[in-house]
């Protein structure tokens, strides 16, 4: 990024920024889908700074994304990054501004319950059925399934439902989205998580490797979220005795992921804290449970 200040003929300064999502070489047409959709939906923004910001939070550079989002205050997004920061006080502030009758908004209203303490979940449970009712939007409900998903998951663990919630939702996100979107990569670690609370250990990891297939020709390999599906694969291979080790090697790589993405919140951030203490656990040869934090989920 470079600031070109122009002093000929009183024409006005100027960024130059220069961007690249990923490698360009040799690139598959699933990577030409993908990028021509995120060129499409960057295009419509009309506004520089927003697109900047958007490329950032696509890469997982959420420190920087949010200074070029705070250009011209646009909320919903500055919310959400203050979500994947658990930072859920920000949010509601960023929310605030926010109409109350927008899926979107109200969507990331129910995040914000689901994060903030276990006795807010009935509320977040509550938004998102609202939301389930009124949205027409495929890729919100799709969100609000994925959501239902976790709260049957990591509290009602209600193993049927909770499967039938994610897999709606990552199939309704699978015929919306180009196929290596990292939306859905995200879908199918809830499938994954709940093959693991079932004990089924070969369909969990099917679909961890599946999420991690897609990230590796989408997302940069220091993105937070495969952070996410390499604990899944951690979970997975800490089932057998023989791939313990394999299992604290994954666990690492997350860990050093997430504390490279979150610095400022390494003492409070769920998904950090979580990690440790999986980490801790194997280490004392016990068991790793289902992860129940939203942010593994969204």
């Amino acid at each position: 990024i470079e600031y070109v200040e122009n002093q000929v003929d009183n024409k006005e300064s100027y960024w130059l920024i220069g961007v690249n999502l990923g490698s360009t070489l040799n690139r598959q047409q699933s990577i030409e889908t993908l990028y021509e959709y995120y060129r499409k939906k960057l295009i419509e923004l009309n506004d520089v700074h927003y697109a900047l910001g958007r490329i950032l939070m696509y890469k997982g550079l959420y420190y920087q994304a949010e200074k070029w989002l705070q250009t011209n205050n646009h909320y919903e997004d500055l919310a959400e990054l203050a979500i994947r920061q658990s930072q859920c006080e920000r949010a509601n502030q960023y929310l605030q501004h926010l109409p109350e009758n927008s899926n979107d908004a109200n969507l990331l209203r129910a995040y914000v319950n689901l994060l903030s303490s276990n006795d807010n979940i009935a509320k977040g449970r509550t938004i998102l059925m609202k939301i389930g009712t009124d949205a027409t939007d495929k890729i919100i409900r799709a969100r609000v399934n994925i959501g239902l998903g976790f709260i049957n998951l990591a509290v009602a663990q209600q193993n049927d439902q909770t499967l039938d919630y994610f897999t709606l939702g990552s199939e309704t996100l699978c015929n919306s989205l180009p196929d290596i979107h990292p939306d859905i990569a995200k879908s199918y670690l809830g499938i994954g998580y709940a093959y693991f609370a079932q004990k089924k250990i070969k369909d969990a990891e099917k679909y961890f490797q599946m999420a991690l297939t897609i990230q590796k020709q989408s997302l940069p390999y220091l993105h937070p979220d495969v952070a996410k599906t390499r604990s899944g694969i951690a979970h997975c291979l800490s089932v057998q005795k023989q791939t313990m080790q394999q299992a604290l090697q994954e666990l690492q790589y997350a860990y050093n992921i997430l504390m490279h993405t979150f610095p400022r919140e390494y003492k409070t951030h769920p998904e950090i804290l979580l990690t440790k203490i999986d980490i801790d656990r194997l280490r004392k040869g016990k068991e790793l449970y289902v992860r129940n934090t939203l942010l593994d989920y969204i």
